[in-house]
């Protein structure tokens, strides 16, 4: 949901920052002269401010990229500092592996099924059987 409303007011943002970028170079050129603003310097300041347009045009997708970038990271980060696994806890294993208890398992015989070698087998009740 942050996320949304950063990328609609990046949008908002992304349409705006050239014009944006203009009146505020009038208004602080207007200002720190203190002059009255004429065509010569209005032309100057929007002639610059085209000049500085693609570099502006591109800033908000640059900030959408870090904010992306940014929650990216974190989840990596949350991700990465999880414990490698769980022991759980009840069963008879000394090392990694399975443990099934009071399980069925049964699996097709022929070699059409996809298992490779065209064995088959069943396990039940705790007892493992290969078949043929």
């Amino acid at each position: 949901r942050r996320l949304v409303k950063l990328r609609s007011l990046l949008s908002a943002l992304f349409t705006c920052t050239p014009t944006l970028v203009a009146v505020v170079m009038l208004a602080a050129s207007t200002y720190a002269y203190r002059t009255p603003l004429t065509l010569k310097t209005a032309m100057t300041v929007l002639a610059t401010v085209n000049l500085l347009r693609s570099p502006l045009v591109f800033l908000p997708l640059v900030l959408q990229s870090l904010q992306e970038a940014s929650l990216s990271f974190g989840r990596m980060a949350s991700f990465l500092r999880l414990p490698e696994s769980t022991p759980l806890p009840g069963n008879d294993l000394a090392e990694v592996g399975v443990a099934f208890h009071a399980a069925t398992l049964q699996w097709p015989s022929d070699a059409a099924s996809g298992s490779g070698d065209g064995s088959g087998g069943d396990a039940s009740g705790g007892d493992f059987s290969g078949g043929d």
